[in-house]
This record gives C-alpha cells, sequence and structure tokens, in this order.
C-alpha cells in the first residue's frame, strides 16, 4: 500500500475521491452525508494561522 501526504494528493483530487464515496457532486471542498436526523460534514480545507488568523488588528 502506498501512502501518499493530502498535500500531495491535492484538494481537486480530494473533493473527488470523496465524492466517489459519498456519491454526491460537489465541486466545492465541504460536503455532506445524510445521517438521518442529522449532518455530517466533510471538508479537506484546512485553516492556517498566516492565511487564516493573521496578527494585528482586525481588518474593517
Amino acid at each position: 500500500m502506498v501512502k501518499m501526504k493530502l498535500k500531495e494528493l491535492g484538494e481537486r483530487a480530494i473533493i473527488n475521491r470523496l465524492n466517489s464515496i459519498t456519491g454526491l457532486s460537489y465541486k466545492d471542498d465541504c460536503s455532506y452525508i445524510d445521517n438521518g436526523d442529522e449532518y455530517i460534514l466533510i471538508t479537506t480545507d484546512v485553516i492556517g494561522r498566516k492565511t487564516h488568523m493573521p496578527s494585528g488588528p482586525p481588518a474593517n
């Protein structure tokens, strides 16, 4: 079994694999699975300190 890192696979490939598993055809980095009375969210996004939480005062 070959092990790959997520960054080597790429976001689009991960989304396509999730779509093939779930049967859903969303082309975004978040999808859901209907689990009866609740939904399970699946995402491939990562939160990075430099890009999502920069230091300094918030922008207006």
